[in-house]
């Protein structure tokens, strides 16, 4: 569950990704998919990859779109003002934590069709999965999502509460 009180960011309008920045979190995939539209991102994290992420942006002269944020203690702020949130995972995932965070604030998740994520955009709405063999292609397509906020926080509320998660998972074990 989001916290009570969610400090405002001062800015929106962007995609947001929030994770390690290692390989099989497709960082490469999401980078380079970035670089062929016109979206602002903003990445959350810290990894073996940062240093390789700071020097393509640089290269490929992107730090007017794409801002490298590094790690933060919390990202309910980033959460909170972003117009989606962006799960693009070449490795399995089974549930990311983000992703029910992002849904509990009103924001969507666009994912690759790589493991469980999937199943959690699904639940929003059409159109948020890209499939894993067009996936840098898909990023470029990217485009903010026409969803209202309360419906996607309704989708959390249904299905992902302590309150309802917990007994339905206790009853599988």
């Amino acid at each position: 569950d989001p916290p009570e009180k969610i400090l405002a960011l001062g800015n929106s309008g962007f995609f947001l990704y929030v994770g390690v920045l290692e390989e099989h979190k497709g960082i490469r995939e999401l980078l380079e998919g970035f670089s062929r539209n016109d979206e602002r991102l903003v990445i959350v994290g810290k990894g073996s990859m940062e240093g390789w992420l700071k020097g393509e942006i640089e290269h490929r002269k992107l730090s007017s779109r794409i801002t490298l944020a590094g790690w933060k203690d919390s990202v309910w702020p980033y959460l909170a003002a972003a117009d989606a949130l962006v799960v693009p995972s070449i490795g399995p995932e089974n549930y990311p934590m983000v992703a029910l965070e992002a849904l509990s604030v009103g924001t969507p998740v666009v994912c690759s069709d790589v493991g469980g994520t999937k199943e959690i955009a699904e639940m929003v709405g059409p159109g948020l999965v890209i499939p894993f063999g067009g996936l840098v292609e898909g990023i470029a397509k990217i485009a903010k999502p026409s969803l209202d906020r309360e419906r996607v926080r309704a989708v959390f509320r249904s299905n992902f509460t302590k309150e309802l998660y917990i007994p339905k998972y206790l009853e599988l074990a």
